[in-house]
């Protein structure tokens, strides 16, 4: 479920936010504990930027955090995903979250990924429209790309 958008200024980030969740859902003052959390990370230098620009997925206990592009010996490669996960205790608070290293719990879960796919499918629009144009085209692409979120079940 799309939940807006989540801006930091420095570093600049612009995050489109998620909430994925059974029953219920997520109370609003866990869901700004976990944007507040993400801004703290930014900031603090532990969640790098990147490019400047992805998604996060806040589920019941954890939180997913996708950056769009890696560079590797100098060279951006922009159409890599890199993702944060990090593990809080069920409904809060944030105090308690810890990193979890993705190669033993793995990047996302099944029910992430139709979110993982609307963002790659709209992130490969937003490069190809980047690739070839001007900068008024290359915003075009950025405001596209920030104000399409996936609206389906997971």
């Amino acid at each position: 479920m799309p939940r807006g958008l989540l801006e930091i200024p420095d570093p600049a980030l612009v995050l489109k936010i998620y909430e994925m969740h059974k029953g219920d859902g997520i109370s609003p003052a866990v869901l700004e504990e976990a944007k507040m959390f993400l801004r703290t990370e930014t900031e603090s230098g532990a969640l790098a930027p990147q490019l400047g620009i992805g998604f996060a997925i806040v589920s019941e206990d954890m939180v997913n955090a996708g950056r769009w592009g890696v560079a590797i010996d100098g060279v951006m490669y922009p159409y890599v995903l890199m993702n944060a996960l990090y593990q809080y205790p069920e409904g809060g608070p944030f105090a308690g979250a810890k990193p979890l290293d993705i190669s033993d719990v793995g990047a996302f879960c099944a029910f992430e990924l139709a979110i993982v796919a609307h963002e790659s499918e709209e992130w490969r629009k937003y490069l190809m429209m980047a690739d070839a144009g001007t900068e008024a085209v290359i915003e075009d692409a950025k405001r596209r790309y920030l104000q399409s979120f996936y609206e389906g079940g997971v």
